[in-house]
């Protein structure tokens, strides 16, 4: 379990069976006054938050138990709910572009990773991609097309179509991070490159014409960002989160919650109508 989980986390093997302890903080957008709220707020592994389309609810991964699940927060009330009980341990779920159901990322029982889907109420799962694995994460672009970080050395950007699974997808980049997202009103996905181990470049692959361009340099180090509803960018180090200026190409700190306990800030997801952000922090001891 510990491997799979290394994989997944891109964390050094740790002594005990768990993986680090997170948790998902919610943030109003623009921030205001400093404004963030723990969402989970205890001891344990809380990450990979996911905005339901209407943006009422945060679909995240939860390790209980010695595995991990899929569980919902509801915004209005913070009640927190169980999604999917199962055997196997699912991550990254993520709302399907239709909205009726969510994909996930799930290690089964010999400890094959692939992507499944579930209706939204965690029931009748769906094995979505059945040949391509080891799947890590994933972004869907439309409803029949998902691009894939497949495990690898090095890694791998990889697009399928779902209407076609027999036919083997398209390799379209190596050596690529861990944070895929499509890009606003485009058939297109943004993605780390890694290829230069010291100078990692956010590029956007672009499903229509099969183009990938230049977006600009990552903040040093950082690997997870996120598309706001109009097409910027945000990314955070440390307490801190930035927006890329495109025009100037640099990225400008927009707020700091160092005072509100927050560290190390990692994945981060933009609500649909761009009101709130959600972003995962190491939990203080």
């Amino acid at each position: 379990m510990r491997s799979l989980l290394f994989l997944l986390l891109a964390v050094p093997l740790w002594a005990q069976d768990s993986p680090p302890s997170t948790d998902v903080w919610l943030t109003p957008w623009p921030p205001k006054d400093g404004e963030v709220k723990n969402l989970t707020d205890r001891p344990g592994y809380d990450n990979q938050p996911s905005f339901t389309l209407d943006g009422t609810h945060l679909l995240y991964t939860s390790f209980r138990d010695g595995q991990t699940d899929t569980y919902t927060i509801d915004l209005a009330s913070g009640a927190i709910t169980p999604v999917t009980r199962t055997a196997e341990s699912e991550y990254s779920p993520t709302i399907m572009p239709d909205g009726s159901a969510f994909s996930v990322v799930r290690v089964e029982e010999d400890g094959t990773q692939r992507l499944w889907a579930f209706t939204l109420d965690g029931k009748i799962p769906v094995l979505v991609l059945p040949e391509i694995k080891p799947v890590g994460y994933h972004a869907w672009v439309d409803g029949n097309t998902v691009v894939l970080y497949v495990l690898g050395s090095p890694s791998t950007l990889q697009v399928a179509d779902t209407r076609t699974v027999a036919a083997p997808p398209d390799t379209v980049a190596a050596a690529v991070g861990r944070s895929l997202n499509k890009v606003p009103g485009r058939r297109a996905v943004s993605f780390v490159d890694q290829s230069d181990s010291t100078n990692w470049t956010i590029r956007t692959l672009d499903l229509d014409n099969g183009t990938i361009e230049e977006v600009g340099p990552t903040i040093a180090g950082q690997e997870y960002f996120t598309y706001r509803p109009h097409g910027t960018i945000l990314m955070a180090s440390g307490a801190a989160i930035f927006e890329w200026n495109a025009r100037r190409q640099r990225w400008d700190r927009q707020v700091d919650f160092s005072d509100q306990g927050v560290t190390a800030i990692t994945r981060l997801s933009s609500s649909p109508d761009g009101r709130f952000l959600a972003f995962v922090a190491n939990r203080n001891p």
